[in-house]
């Protein structure tokens, strides 16, 4: 009974398992009570003895396993001698796992044995089928009931030699921390170059990935892996969260990284060590396993034109030098010049015109032209921020695009690179239709429209050559490149979705703004170039169109418009009274209204508004006018009576007017000032 007692709990020792492949082998001592059945106990009393067995798990098939082992037993005979038996065999069998902590073995296998007794040695084949239950407490250690049947042959007699069953209860230690490590593998790791300009991007676009495989024999859960870059990240990034691995399991995992700013400190290519990190839970233990790879960085110019979105990323358009230079020039000519071009094409212009006395030039970069580069997809391009390029008074088509599209937006105004084959440059929105628009521009050939939007596009580096010239060249190289489907628009704000702007390095600044006065003079210089080459053509068609329908009035009041949208007055005054000499012509009667109105001649405007609505008292646009004035006239009975007149007509455009019956007397007068340049000429 001392003898059972021993061999029932001595221990059921598993030596550390460790890889294969992608399987696991694990090494067996399985001490063993055997007990003699049918013919063998009359002849055989209870022994025991001890197996050593080697199991290999099947390749992706963590239920299945073949094992191997050798194995020893002793077995008191009832005339008190022994029967001694060595033996080896195979085996195979099937792993099931009713719970997370439990496993259940079933196995069959058979082998040859050799048999002494009384100084006779004999051997021949046997076959054993077993069991194990295993309760598992850590990845360390579990405790284990098990049993099987043995039958070991005696094929000349046509019986056995001795069968039997065995019973075995004991633990199995796993060695060196449970080598659970061993179980869970990350390879295939391939992590790109990283830009520091896009240190943002690969928070939510992936920069590599790598493959994480369960090789245990047991479901791995709530696993988490992470990267990180010591000083260039503030904390772990979690690129994946698992909910369970099961065995033998695979996946393919994007990897993601969080980056701080000191990235775009980097000046040369550099190499780093970056950690990824793994967290799971492995029979209830929480577990780790670290390794450490190599990640290149590049400099933070850098960026290759595998999509020209990326560009983006450089237009910092709140670099406290970008916005210094793009507000002061916008506050120089704000007010400045004709209200009819509307504010964005105004300011744009005076910044363009900034940069060409700033002596901003065009210079081909020598090491990295974007003709070059940009056919070559994953070639490594130098680009530079704008305020480099301030500093550095030069740059490329890249370089002077980024720079302007920067100004721009500092000031509010949307911008977007164009693309044609070998070259980029940009264009800007001017916040108006394209209904709008052709009021205004007389070749809308020189336009671009795209995602709703009227886009006036600008070859930046033409600064030198002043706005008109680089606008025309612009617009020239759209048509040619569009018309064969080689001229591509990316929207700025659209590309910060995906690619958004950094915060510009850490330089020393030497920018230095041009003199008010120069600044002011080059602007409406440049200014009246473009008022002239839109003005004089249609000024000549009109004047043809009058001589020939003998000074019609219709075509007399579409001149003086004419005139009035760009902002000559006095001339457009001229027209209307040649009219209003002879006839109330109501749209005369309406435009000399406008035109008192924007000299502040209120009481000589609201005449003209009264005559007009005297003619046709539902007419929109005398109606608004008497609003108007009798708004700056204070005379709010009168604005109440003809907006409430405006609005039973047309809502919509009364609700753009509203400020004439707005609570705040504050808010009114500045939505007056604002919306003089609003003005709704009658072009009858």
């Amino acid at each position: 009974m001392k003898k059972l007692l021993i061999l029932l709990f001595t221990a059921v020792v598993v030596f550390s398992a460790f890889p294969l492949g992608s399987s696991k082998i694990s090494l067996q001592v399985l001490p063993e009570a055997a007990f003699p059945l049918g013919n063998s106990a009359d002849n055989y009393e209870m022994g025991g003895g001890a197996n050593l067995a080697a199991e290999f798990i099947l390749p992706n098939q963590s239920n299945i396993f073949i094992k191997g082992n050798i194995g020893y037993f002793l077995i008191p005979t009832i005339a008190e001698t022994n029967l001694s038996i060595a033996s080896f065999g195979l085996g195979a069998g099937y792993i099931l796992r009713p719970a997370e902590l439990i496993n259940i073995r079933f196995s069959a296998g058979g082998g040859y044995y050799s048999g002494m007794y009384e100084g006779e040695n004999g051997s021949d084949l046997f076959y054993t089928a077993d069991s194990l239950f295993s309760f598992i407490f850590n990845p360390s250690f579990s405790l284990a009931l098990g049993g099987g049947y043995r039958d070991y042959l005696a094929t000349s007699s046509g019986g056995s030699l001795f069968r039997g069953f065995g019973v075995n209860i004991g633990s199995f230690m796993r060695l060196g921390g449970g080598g659970s490590n061993a179980g869970l593998e990350m390879e295939q790791i391939q992590i790109l170059p990283v830009f520091p300009v896009f240190y943002k991007y690969y928070d939510d676009n992936p920069l590599g990935n790598l493959s994480i495989k369960n090789s245990e024999s047991t479901v791995l859960k709530n696993i988490e892996v992470s990267l990180f870059v010591e000083k260039y990240m503030d904390s772990p990034k979690v690129f994946a969260s698992l909910r369970e691995l099961k065995p033998g399991e695979e996946k393919i995992i994007p990897v993601y990284g969080l980056f701080n700013d000191q990235l775009l400190e980097i000046t040369e290519a550099t190499k780093l060590p970056a950690q990824i990190s793994c967290t799971y839970n492995f029979y209830g233990k929480s577990e780790k396993k670290d390794i450490s790879e190599t990640i290149r960085i590049y400099d933070r110019n850098a960026m290759t034109w595998d999509d020209d979105r990326r560009a983006a990323s450089f237009v910092t358009s709140k670099d406290p030098e970008i916005m210094k230079f793009a507000k002061y020039i916008a506050g120089t000519i704000r007010g400045q010049g004709t209200k009819l071009i509307n504010n964005n094409f105004r300011m744009a212009m005076g910044i363009f015109q900034g940069l060409k006395l700033y002596n901003i030039n065009y210079v081909i970069d020598p090491q990295t032209p974007y003709e070059l580069f940009s056919k070559d997809k994953l070639s490594i391009d130098y680009l530079q921020f704008p305020v480099q390029t301030m500093n550095y008074k030069a740059g490329d088509c890249d370089d002077l695009s980024i720079m302007y599209s920067a100004l721009l937006e500092s000031v509010g105004i949307e911008t977007a690179f164009i693309t044609i084959p070998g070259h980029i440059y940009m264009a800007f929105s001017l916040d108006m239709t394209m209904e709008e628009a052709e009021k205004i521009f007389g070749d809308i050939r020189n336009l671009i429209f795209e995602g709703g939007k009227t886009w006036v596009p600008v070859e930046i580096t033409m600064v030198q050559s002043g706005f008109t010239k680089a606008w025309d060249q612009g617009a020239k190289q759209w048509r040619e490149n569009f018309k064969i489907g080689e001229a591509n628009l990316f929207p700025v704000h659209e590309s910060w979705g995906t690619f958004e702007p950094v915060g510009s390095p850490k330089t020393a600044s030497s920018i230095r703004i041009p003199e008010d006065r120069i600044i002011l003079s080059s602007y409406l210089s440049e200014l009246d170039k473009v008022l002239l080459r839109e003005l004089q053509p249609r000024i000549a068609k009109l004047q043809r169109e009058i001589k020939e329908r003998k000074n019609n009035p219709s075509r007399i009041n579409k001149l003086g418009v004419l005139y009035a949208r760009f902002g000559y007055y006095d001339k457009a005054e001229t027209e209307f009274k040649k009219i209003i000499s002879k006839t109330d012509f109501l749209p005369a009667l309406v435009n000399m209204g406008n035109i008192s109105y924007l000299k502040e001649n209120y009481n000589e405007a609201l005449n003209y508004y009264s005559r007009a609505n005297k003619k046709e008292p539902e007419n929109l646009s005398s109606l608004l006018g008497i609003a108007r004035v009798s708004y700056e006239l204070e005379k709010y009975d009168a604005v109440q009576n003809a907006y409430t007149r405006v609005e039973n007509i047309n809502p919509s455009l009364a609700n753009d007017y509203s400020y004439l019956v707005s609570k705040s007397d504050a808010m009114g007068r500045a939505s007056a000032r604002d919306y003089k340049e609003k003005t709704l000429w009658d072009e009858e």
